[in-house]
């Protein structure tokens, strides 16, 4: 714990599950899963967890563990048995990783990894385990308890299909700025980036944009906007405005319409896409001129989804989102809740329409989205807090 727990030490969210096989003869994997079960967890009586582990031991061989485990990474489960698939009730945001040893005698162990998104009682968590349940032993300094657990999952020997995985600051950091870099590096070369009809003009006249059409505006804000950007689906027009033009976009909207001949009535979806929270109403007017501004493009019928923090999580701010949509005219969705990454706690559902809008703009490479839209400071700050209540 001294080394794996410290301040250099992080737990990444792959995103998507990946396989390696880790030899007993490898450096480092000195560790049974016995020995893990004996020493790191607990099976007594508590009331919350983040973190559970469903043993299964000594149970029918079931193939090659190769071709079973890089199914798994692929996330086909049909080749496990029922109860060691992936539980239907799954808890949002919770991910599932996996340790098969095969014992050489025609029999295996499977150990099966849930890391839930946010604290769970330990009644629910055994209700989706399945073997043996067990959660980690308690220690003071509960993440760098966590990160050494991590340390020590990753020394079983046997084969790895993890969700998760300790690295390096330094490596998560490098790999995010490459992958950022590349990002704005793609979209430069492709397109400019800015509200003018240069950009507009050409797509609207594209084969693949006719007929209806979706628009994107995507705040420079925020600090994953290229990723963003780089996953909207094909035939979605972006735009990108910088984030001090948050309550002047009114006369953007109308220059690159105009200059780009965009026909009116051409939208049925409209996503805006910025750093948010709770709406006060303090900027009422200029979001009425921004919709007024809009409007004249928008079809019948068509929807302008507002993709922020919790616009509508409290009474004032449903209250002021009820008064822009009477007085607009126009059909508006928002989230009460937060939205973005699902490992920080946020999803792409518009709970006043009920509609997930995930699939309206974007591709699956909005996986790789590494924030919530209220803001990665703000999220952590609340986060923290929220932790220390439940202590």
């Amino acid at each position: 714990m001294a080394k794996h727990g410290s301040k250099e030490w992080a737990i990444k969210d792959l995103n998507e599950p990946s396989y390696v096989k880790k030899s007993p003869d490898d450096p480092g994997c000195d560790l049974s899963m016995s020995a893990f079960e004996k020493y790191v967890c607990r099976n007594d009586v508590a009331r919350y967890c983040t973190l559970m582990f469903d043993f299964h031991c000594a149970i029918p061989e079931m193939g090659n563990l190769s071709t079973l485990c890089t199914q798994l990474a692929h996330l086909e489960y049909e080749g496990l048995p029922p109860h060691l698939r992936p539980p239907a009730d799954l808890p949002n945001g919770c991910v599932l990783s996996y340790i098969i040893v095969n014992n050489q005698d025609g029999t295996m162990n499977v150990l099966r990894v849930f890391k839930f998104a946010e604290i769970v009682a330990v009644q629910k968590a055994r209700n989706i385990c399945t073997g043996h349940f067990a959660i980690p032993a308690s220690r003071n300094g509960p993440w760098a308890w966590l990160k050494a657990i991590y340390s020590l999952l990753d020394r079983l020997p046997g084969h790895h299909v993890p969700r998760l995985q300790l690295v390096e600051k330094a490596r998560v950091l490098d790999a995010a700025n490459e992958a950022i870099a590349e990002a704005v590096a793609d979209i430069h070369k492709e397109r400019t980036w800015k509200a003018a009809s240069e950009d507009l003009k050409p797509k609207l006249s594209a084969k693949k944009y006719a007929g209806e059409k979706t628009l994107l505006w995507i705040s420079d804000g925020i600090l994953s906007w290229p990723i963003a950007a780089n996953a909207a689906k094909e035939g979605v027009l972006q735009m990108w405005y910088a984030s001090t033009e948050q309550h002047t976009l009114w006369d953007d909207i109308v220059a690159a319409m105009t200059a780009a001949e965009v026909p009116e009535g051409s939208f049925t979806h409209v996503g805006w896409m910025f750093h948010g929270t709770e709406m006060t109403g303090e900027y009422k007017e200029q979001n009425l001129k921004f919709l007024a501004a809009l409007k004249p493009y928008l079809a019948e019928g068509a929807r302008v989804d507002i993709l922020a923090c919790e616009m509508v999580a409290g009474p004032t701010g449903l209250q002021v989102f009820k008064e822009l949509e009477q007085e607009s005219g126009i059909n508006l969705a928002a989230s009460t809740d937060l939205t973005g990454n699902s490992a920080a706690g946020g999803n792409w559902i518009l709970e006043t329409d009920g509609v997930d809008v995930k699939g309206v703009y974007f591709t699956d490479a909005i996986n790789e989205f590494s924030e919530t839209l209220l803001g990665f400071a703000m999220h952590r700050k609340i986060t923290r807090r929220a932790r220390r209540g439940r202590r």
